[in-house]
């Protein structure tokens, strides 16, 4: 004699079978993308310390023997994006630009593509930073994203520091 199963019994290992796939699809990219950041910057070449969980400090030497240090963390807490910056100019908190250093670092993010100069002006600052998104980043994207914060900062340091200390630019 065969037992009967109701449509109700059998739905219900299809249903919890359905639901562990969806939980295990919904952890996986949480899960994957924990490591991403770190697993990305150790496939690189660049020399860097890690400062606190997700965020590390690179270290670039410049032509004049000083050092510009880039941060790279994430943007937001969903880990969608990276932030990758660097401080240009640093002055005493809620320090007032001048007009003409506030123009040319306008002028620098429209004449760059990629990077953006930012006024943090909390802590006085005006920084170079690029916002790339995760997803679709590789080592040497990331690489590549790094340098060129690097190489505008070291570029246009002097002449924001010459606009905003009044001294002679060119």
């Amino acid at each position: 004699m065969s037992k009967k199963t109701t449509g109700t019994a059998r739905m219900i290992p299809i249903a919890l079978t359905a639901l562990s796939v969806a939980i295990a699809f919904i952890a996986v990219p949480a899960f994957a993308q924990a490591d991403q950041l770190a697993d990305l910057l150790a496939k690189t070449d660049l020399v860097y310390d890690t400062l606190d969980e997700n965020l590390y400090l690179l270290p670039f030497e410049t032509e004049d023997e000083d050092t510009i240090n880039v941060l790279v963390t994430y943007s937001n807490e969903e880990k969608q994006f990276l932030l990758i910056f660097t401080t240009v100019l640093d002055y005493e908190d809620y320090h007032g630009y001048k007009s003409e250093t506030l123009a040319a670092a306008l002028r620098i993010s429209n004449d760059h593509q990629a990077i953006k100069m930012c006024l943090d002006i909390e802590n006085g600052d005006i920084d170079c930073q690029v916002e790339p998104y995760l997803r679709i980043l590789d080592a040497d994207a990331l690489d590549m994203y790094i340098n060129l914060v690097v190489g505008i900062a070291a570029q246009y340091q002097e002449e924001l520091s010459n606009l905003e200390e009044g001294l002679p630019v060119g």
